[in-house]
């Protein structure tokens, strides 16, 4: 998926991680939650639809290309979502909110 950055860079990379999809089904969220929000350790926090969040090629990375998320790249994990500009996939995440 590629990874853009406007006025930085732009990288192709294959990422590995669990679909948001499985996740929320496992969490089963309160009826009428509408919003997820990811909270970093940097404190850095962005919010999407609960139906955003939800599609299929969203995911929480742990992997690029093969390896262990460096931290650069947002070790533990990374939200990565298709689509949207780098500042949207909320690196280093430290917690997840649904409501």
């Amino acid at each position: 998926m590629l990874l853009i950055c406007p006025g930085l860079f732009a990288d192709n990379a294959r990422w590995t991680g669990v679909s948001m999809r499985e996740i929320l089904a496992d969490a089963k969220p309160k009826e009428g939650a509408s919003w997820v929000t990811f909270r970093a350790f940097d404190g850095y926090e962005m919010s999407f639809s609960l139906d955003t969040i939800a599609k299929d090629d969203i995911l929480l990375a742990y992997k690029v290309n093969g390896d262990t998320l460096p931290l650069a790249h947002g070790y533990p994990v990374r939200l990565v979502i298709p689509g949207k500009y780098g500042f949207y996939w909320v690196r280093w995440i430290n917690s997840i909110e649904v409501g």
